[in-house]
């Protein structure tokens, strides 16, 4: 809609004021026609009121109307830069969410591959979705609450000799298991040796348990020796002192006498021999068969 024509470009800058002024009568007085005035050469087109955009008469202010409009165009930048920030964002952290996930090893077997020394066919978690896999990853390895127990003592240790009860014959063979370290007792080299043979390590400190996999276990032998773990450190509070095991989930014993005579290595496993130094260590992954 043309709402002016401007007759003579020399008369633009007397034209101005004018112009302001007749819009301002042409918005208080309805859309009625205009004659020129004085030397100007404006000449006004005037439709009726109710088809000047469907709008009302406040809304027809030049000025407020286009600091209105600004205004609007400014909120509406805003929230669309706001919105592409948090689309990009959220596409962002579902990505890292996904790599954290990829790279998250669980007992579970989870982004493990199986031991070198015996090869079985990689775990398949296919049955599940990728975001239900991440979210399970994510849940079970960082987001549960891990268990406190308040009732630790200070000291970490056992009851005195002449209090505690007798133990039973069969705790003879704990002493004879851990007769080759007697004398040189067992040294951070020992722990980092033993490394090369074990599917993954047990750290045990103040009552709560630390869990470094190497290699995927069979079946779900390495989350129930871990729940075993966990239930010793539930049964005994305070009575668990801190150590530091590498454990194998096989059952055949690889720290042979002859080889590893003058440096036996220290290697939890559920088996033994009389020709081996592998210590054994209750089997609590038949409760997972």
């Amino acid at each position: 809609m043309q709402w002016w024509k401007q007759a003579s470009n020399h008369q633009k800058t007397t034209a101005g004021p004018l112009l302001l002024q007749q819009i301002q009568i042409f918005f208080s007085n309805g859309c009625s026609s205009f004659k020129k005035q004085g030397s100007s050469s404006l000449i006004f087109l005037s439709p009726p009121l109710d088809h000047c955009l469907g709008l009302p008469h406040r809304f027809f202010s030049l000025q407020g109307n286009i600091e209105e409009i600004n205004r609007t165009i400014q909120i509406l930048s805003l929230i669309i830069i706001l919105s592409l920030n948090i689309i990009y964002f959220c596409s962002l952290a579902s990505k890292q969410v996904d790599n954290l996930a990829l790279q998250t090893k669980t007992v579970a077997g989870h982004n493990l591959p199986p031991t070198p020394w015996h090869l079985f066919p990689p775990k398949n978690f296919d049955d599940q979705s990728r975001h239900a896999r991440a979210y399970q990853i994510l849940h079970c390895s960082y987001l549960t609450c891990p268990y406190s127990n308040t009732s630790v003592s200070k000291g970490h240790g056992f009851n005195s000799p002449s209090s505690s009860p007798k133990c039973p014959r069969f705790f003879m063979f704990i002493h004879h298991d851990l007769e080759p370290w007697a004398q040189s007792r067992i040294t951070v080299d020992h722990i980092m040796g033993a490394k090369n043979y074990a599917s993954f390590r047990v750290v045990i400190y103040k009552g709560r348990l630390y869990l470094d996999p190497y290699y995927a276990c069979v079946q779900s032998r390495m989350m129930f020796t871990i729940w075993g773990f966990l239930q010793l450190l539930k049964r005994y509070p305070g009575m668990v002192p801190d150590v530091d095991i590498m454990f194998d989930c096989m059952d055949k014993p690889s720290i042979n006498k002859t080889e590893h005579d003058s440096f036996p290595l220290p290697l939890f496993r559920y088996c033994t021999t009389k020709d081996h130094f592998d210590i054994p260590f209750p089997d609590w992954s038949f409760w997972g068969w």
